[in-house]
């Protein structure tokens, strides 16, 4: 593993919109409990952001994506 679930899961939260977001949550459920996000979001969304996973993009905007899990 190189990083944990949560990691991920905020990056998904950039690609993915409410809509196509559910049936993932429904798939992934069948194999694990989808993590927690609520104590980490903001320090993962903001390590994204300084490591230019999206590109260069307003801050505010940045930690403004919908919360999705």
């Amino acid at each position: 593993m190189l990083a944990p679930p949560e990691f991920d899961f905020i990056g998904l939260e950039y690609v993915l919109d409410a809509e196509s977001s559910k049936p993932f949550i429904e798939g992934y459920k069948t194999v694990l409990t989808v993590p927690d996000l609520s104590c980490v979001r903001r320090s993962y969304r903001f390590l994204y952001r300084i490591m230019g996973v999206q590109g260069s993009v307003d801050l505010a905007k940045w930690f403004a994506q919908p919360v999705l899990f």
